[in-house]
């Protein structure tokens, strides 16, 4: 599970995989409404990318197939 905590402003950018910029990324407090959320599912997984590391020895150990972003409140 990779946790969402807080957000952060990204002034300059940054550049994604698929080679848009966001210039935010994090936990939006908005999302804590189900209605919200369901309609913000893209704008959640733009904000998950490039913010967590992977260790691929552990996911082919472990048998990781999918990920999941959580906001503990």
């Amino acid at each position: 599970m990779i946790t969402l905590n807080g957000s952060q402003d990204i002034p300059d950018g940054e550049e994604m995989a698929d080679g848009r910029v966001r210039y935010w990324a994090g936990w939006d407090e908005k999302w804590l409404v189900s209605s919200v959320r369901e309609k913000s599912f893209q704008e959640i997984g733009e904000s998950v990318s490039r913010w967590w590391r992977i260790d691929l020895s552990r996911v082919m150990r472990r048998g990781i197939e999918h990920v999941a972003a959580v906001h503990v409140a």
